[in-house]
């Protein structure tokens, strides 16, 4: 999160047990995109990055997001 925000890129945190409820809560606030980062990811050193209008969803290494994030802007 620190990263992305250093970065310009606007981020908030929702920190919910359910995903779907988080999803919800980023729908109704016309989020674009979500990270999801869970044990799984962590693990990894990853994270699942969705896009809320397509509801495509792919993977991305921890150290690739701001890279990521900076192309869609």
């Amino acid at each position: 999160l620190y990263e992305l925000r250093h970065a310009s890129i606007p981020s908030e945190m929702i920190s919910d047990k359910k995903i779907q409820k988080a999803l919800q809560l980023a729908e109704k606030s016309h989020t674009s995109f979500v990270v999801i980062l869970g044990d799984e990811e962590i693990s990894k050193n990853s994270a699942q990055v969705k896009a809320m209008q397509s509801r495509e969803t792919l993977e991305l290494p921890l150290d690739k997001l701001v890279e990521h994030f900076k192309k869609q802007s």
